[in-house]
């Protein structure tokens, strides 16, 4: 018993010998000449331990250290001092401020080797006033503050500030943080605050940072949880710059500026998602420009014209170009403005423009001229109270929206579409004080006078959609000289209009309606006058009618080509089914409007508007309107006992 304890003293020993010959050492030192020392016997040996720096200012400006190139040379560092291989360098307090490396903006301050994994090699310092200039004696431009000579090591609870670089990267250049905030820095080309940061820039604060070319706040860097704040870029991406990394995600990506990308620009290939990005300015793409979100806010972004140029404006929210869209996915779209101040044309995509949208919300923004929508594509979207010119609710559409519920909002072609609910739209529309980022103040509107517009373009489809509850002058407007709008299979209740339609006249723009439904309507200025078949010019004889049901409500004396066409005197007969309340439009069993569309060859594989489970054709037939008449979704099995 008594040699057992004896031999566990002996082996207790052995281990705390051997652990204390095989642990780094802490070595403090508080003076320039100390640490430059220390660093210098530190990569000569490959010593691996901690330098501890004391609280203080240290001015490096006179030194130029040596550097370890991890292949065995020493060379020159282009820098103040050299942190390299496996050692650390680390400041007293947790403060990061209270220990200062500074120099006088001849040289870069530090640079790093590191050859032992993901660890801090700096930690708690500030690093202040280097600048890496083609002046110094190394030609060296990139990394004002810090540069590292791979992607491994970690600068953690550190702040880099009042760095500037003429080439890339003011603050740090292909350098890992976290923890740490870099402020105040500028690069002549890209990066102002950090460039090329795979790894990433992790829980920290990039802000107040110039960019001459792109990335205002960060280029080519990962970005996770973090704050990006009150960066500029000449360029592209005010806040973030071209990432085709890891992605950014959870940051707040705000109050930045640039050209194109006011927040971020270009993040494609990496993940960009869970921000908010906000606040931001720019001429094209206010919040992201030829990027990719998911599941972000991207709100209260502007787009407005520089002084003393004649800019093309466009996407307060997001924008792109038309071979490389934004794409935006599951994320709240609001508050984004496009304005007219130093802005010659277009001024038009308030929430985005050169931008598909996939189940997002999109409402309350605002643009000048245009439509707050434009140039792109809404799928599973519900779209809102945007407004347009301060008299026009838009949607300018040249591609299409799919299975959207829109409320208040208008639309001008050209465009498609298909399986929408349209609802809500109002004439004197107001945008309540505060809701538009632009202008803070109401905007009241003239009367609304169209909810379908084919102006200025050369087509608009209508496919399986719902226009219910709306109130304005026209339903479906033709004011150009050339094109067609083409509805098909479509349902018009309870809207209260002027007409159904106006401006189609010999020559011009046609409108062909097949398959439609159109009751309920009424006079906007006379609710007991029925408006299901009225046109508002009794010259508008370019229009084609076929198998559609219509309620009571004809122009006396209009001219139209008509085709097995139904004159029905109440939608109670026909709409309404019993087992279908959440769908007040769906068809009764009874209703005169089953089975007698014409079927397209489109309609194979389509379903209404319903969606999946209830298919547009039964039995080789279709339906008016933009309900097929199903009893129980296709697929549902009803059992009895």
């Amino acid at each position: 018993m008594k040699m057992t304890n004896v031999l566990k003293a002996v082996l207790v020993a052995g281990l705390i010998l051997t652990g204390h010959l095989g642990t780094a050492a802490t070595i403090e030192v508080s003076t320039v000449a100390q640490l430059t020392n220390a660093l210098d016997v530190a990569q000569r040996t490959h010593s691996t331990d901690t330098i501890l720096l004391k609280k203080g200012f240290y001015d490096v400006s006179g030194c130029a250290m040596m550097r370890n190139d991890g292949d065995g040379n020493i060379v020159d560092s282009c820098s103040h001092i050299a942190v390299c291989d496996k050692c650390v360098l680390k400041g007293e307090t947790d403060d990061p401020r209270d220990t200062v490396i500074y120099g006088d903006k001849s040289n870069r301050i530090v640079y790093y080797y590191s050859s032992s994994g993901n660890r801090a090699v700096l930690q708690n310092l500030t690093i202040s006033n280097g600048c890496a200039t083609l002046s110094n004696p190394y030609k060296s431009k990139i990394g004002g503050g810090i540069v590292g000579r791979n992607q491994v090591g970690i600068v953690s609870n550190c702040v880099v500030t009042c760095c500037s670089a003429e080439g890339d990267g003011g603050g740090a250049y292909n350098v890992n943080f976290l923890d740490s905030t870099i402020e105040n820095c500028s690069a002549a080309t890209d990066g102002g605050g950090c460039h090329t940061s795979i790894w990433g820039f992790r829980n920290g604060v990039i802000r107040n940072c110039t960019a001459g070319s792109n990335g205002g706040g960060a280029c080519s860097a990962t970005l996770k949880d973090s704050l990006v704040i009150g960066n500029v870029a000449a360029g592209r991406g005010g806040g973030v710059n071209y990432n085709d990394y890891e992605g950014i995600s959870n940051c707040v990506i705000t109050g930045n500026s640039a050209y194109r990308g006011g927040g971020i620009n270009w993040a494609r290939g990496g993940r960009c998602g869970h921000n908010i990005i906000s606040n931001n300015v720019a001429v094209q793409g206010g919040g992201i420009y030829q990027s990719v979100a998911h599941n972000c806010k991207i709100v209260h972004n502007l787009v407005r014209g520089r002084e003393g140029y004649s800019d093309t404006v466009f996407g307060g929210g997001c924008g792109g170009t038309y071979d490389t869209l934004s794409e935006v996915y599951d994320c709240e779209v609001s508050g984004n403005a496009c304005a007219r101040e130093n802005s010659t044309s277009d001024r038009s995509g308030g929430a985005g423009e050169y931008t598909e949208f996939y189940r997002c919300r999109i409402f309350n923004n605002f643009s000048h001229v245009g439509a707050s929508l434009n140039r792109g594509l809404a799928e599973d979207c519900v779209i809102s109270n945007n407004v347009a010119g301060g008299f026009v609710h838009g949607v300018r559409m040249t591609t299409s929206l799919k299975r959207c519920k829109l409320y208040n909002v208008s639309m001008t072609a050209p465009g498609v579409l298909v399986d929408c609910i349209v609802t809500g739209l109002t004439n004197h529309f107001e945008l309540a004080e505060g809701e538009n980022c632009y202008t803070n103040g109401v905007w009241d509107t003239t009367d609304m006078q169209y909810l379908v517009n084919n102006n200025g373009g050369s087509f608009f489809a209508l496919t399986n959609c719902l226009f219910t509850l709306n109130r304005g002058w026209y339903l479906i407007m033709g004011n150009n000289a050339y094109g067609d709008v083409n509805v098909v299979n479509c349902t018009f209740a309870d809207n209260r209009i002027g007409a159904v339609w106006s401006n189609f006249k010999a020559g011009g723009c046609r409108l062909n309606l097949k398959n439609c439904i159109s009751v309920g309507n009424v006079r906007y200025d006379n609710p007991s006058t029925s408006c299901n078949m009225r046109t508002d010019n009794l010259d508008d004889t370019n229009v084609s009618i076929e198998n559609c049901l219509f309620g009571p409500g004809i122009r006396e004396g209009q001219s139209y080509v008509s085709t097995n066409n139904i004159i029905y005197a109440s939608k109670a007969g026909f709409c309404g089914a019993v087992k279908d309340s959440a769908h007040p439009y769906s068809l009764r069993t009874s209703s005169p409007a089953r089975n007698v569309g014409v079927a397209e060859d489109w309609m194979a594989t389509a379903n209404d508007i319903r969606g999946a489970g209830y298919p547009r054709l039964r039995d080789g037939k279709v339906d008016l309107g933009c309900y097929q008449c199903w009893l129980n979704p296709v697929g549902m099995t009803i059992g009895f006992k």
